[in-house]
């Protein structure tokens, strides 16, 4: 039993330790200069996952409508909080944004 609990336990280690780090994944804290403002429409990028700040805005500026189900760049958004609060992912890529009119 012991045995078995020991092989179990490097295995798992194992598993660990060969995982890519972009699957783990780099967040960012996103927010200063980071807003976009279209007339009575503005949003702003919160944080960003395996990119930058900047490449999560101008995906974000790229699609027309903040409120649609895929961006321009391929990435699939959801509401996370409504009505303000989203979340776009595309791989193991991310952002969030909050959107206000």
């Amino acid at each position: 039993m012991k045995q078995a609990l020991a092989v179990l336990a490097a295995l798992a280690l194992a598993a660990l330790l060969l995982t890519p780090a972009a699957a783990i994944g780099k967040v960012r804290s996103c927010g200063q200069g980071m807003e976009y403002v279209d007339g009575g429409k503005a949003a702003t990028i919160t944080t960003a996952r395996n990119m930058t700040c900047r490449q999560a805005l101008n995906d974000l500026l790229a699609t027309k409508d903040m409120s649609a189900r895929r961006t321009h760049g391929g990435f699939r958004c959801r509401v996370v909080k409504a009505p303000t609060d989203y979340r776009c992912k595309r791989g193991v890529r991310a952002y969030r944004f909050s959107y206000f009119e």
